[in-house]
């Protein structure tokens, strides 16, 4: 059996396998792990087959597996991103749904009903209570949607990028951390 070195945690082994058998490699190959690296093994008459599937890993492997995981990831990102704290005036300010519908039903109320208080008086940390208006309550929601939408549009651009790597390489080089909102 001939050897070829394959360098650690660059290539997914099993995938490599499945397509050296789906190619008729059948049984004659297999791998192992020593402290330098993965080597895969096979018989010289499955050189051609071999370097082809080798030779095909970058593209094929970025379009069959790690793009659709790196797009989770991002996903996943960007709900994690997307849940923490907005700023206005200085301050956090949460950006779950309750707060959103707070927000909305207080500004909402005081434009539907003009009898109803025009301020109101909240809790916005520990111990800080704020009163406030139409405009105030309006700057809050808007800081959230911003701090929302700006993680959307991370998202998206980091799924563009990743759409347009061709190669394992390229999506490796595509930074998942630059860009979301602080």
């Amino acid at each position: 059996m001939s050897t070829l070195s394959i360098v650690p945690l660059t290539h997914d082994i099993d995938f490599i396998l499945a397509k050296m058998a789906a190619a008729g490699v059948a049984n004659h190959y297999g791998y192992s792990v020593k402290e330098d690296g993965i080597y895969l093994r096979y018989r010289a008459e499955n050189f051609e087959v071999t370097q082809a599937v080798l030779n095909a890993y970058p593209t094929q492997y970025a379009d069959e597996v790690l793009r659709g995981r790196l797009k989770v990831k991002v996903t996943d990102m960007r709900r994690a991103k997307q849940s923490l704290p907005a700023t206005f005036m200085g301050m956090p300010v949460p950006t779950d749904d309750v707060t959103i519908g707070r927000i909305t039903a207080a500004a909402y109320l005081m434009d539907a009903n003009p009898a109803s208080p025009q301020t109101r008086r909240w809790k916005v940390a520990d111990d800080l209570w704020l009163t406030l208006n139409r405009e105030a309550l309006v700057g809050m929601g808007t800081a959230i949607a911003a701090h929302i939408q700006q993680c959307f549009e991370q998202e998206e651009a980091l799924h563009a990028a990743l759409d347009g790597a061709a190669t394992v390489d390229d999506l490796r080089a595509v930074d998942l951390e630059a860009g979301w909102p602080v």
